[in-house]
């Protein structure tokens, strides 16, 4: 028979899972269509990550996408204060990128931590591309980038480090890596998404 006090100490016994589920990792994702303006309709879907609020140079980059004929989405994953937030961020972005069910995307990460999520996403799920740049304001330090560990893949795919710091080792002879200029980094990447045909 469930007395009250038998109720209370299930109830006690359940805490654990509940917190879980209260400090759920927090993911913002924005949806944009190529503009009905535009004459060509790529196939290819753009998808976005940062990690940094702050930074909202991929809100812009989703716009000029738009404009030229791509689909995209971007993704805002707030960094999980939890024992394995790359994991975590993981599967955060696994589930919204399942959840919206397209053609595997061209991935755009921005800055060192949205580096190593990428990096963790393509090693387990189709891409047909990976382009790191280096973020303007990118507060990652290496305490933090301790938390976030590097994850090797093979590429079957165009990879672009577009950055002034040195490509994992792992990637040497895989990735094209450019300086990024001081005027126009977005114009670098469609260069290069033209030279890869994309």
């Amino acid at each position: 028979m469930l007395t009250i006090s038998r109720i209370t100490r299930l109830l006690g016994r359940q805490t654990s899972p509940l917190n879980r589920i209260v400090s759920r990792n927090k993911i913002t994702i924005t949806n944009y269509n190529a503009s009905e303006t535009c004459n060509v309709h790529r196939p290819t879907p753009i998808l976005l990550l940062r990690t940094n609020n702050a930074d909202k140079i991929p809100c812009l980059w989703q716009q000029k996408f738009s404009e030229l004929g791509y689909s995209s989405v971007q993704a805002y994953i707030e960094l999980p204060q939890d024992q394995e937030p790359l994991q975590t961020s993981y599967g955060e972005l696994k589930q919204a990128t399942t959840e919206l069910s397209f053609f595997p995307p061209l991935m755009i990460s921005f800055g060192q931590v949205a580096w190593r999520i990428s990096q963790k996403y393509v090693s387990n799920k189709p891409v047909s591309g990976l382009v790191m740049v280096e973020a303007s304001n990118d507060d990652s330090n290496s305490e933090l980038l301790q938390k976030y560990p590097m994850s090797e893949f093979e590429p079957h795919f165009p990879l672009l480090m577009l950055s002034n710091s040195k490509a994992p080792l792992f990637l040497d002879g895989w990735v094209d890596h450019i300086a990024p200029n001081d005027t126009d980094t977005f114009a670098q990447v469609v260069d290069w998404m033209d030279q890869v045909g994309m």
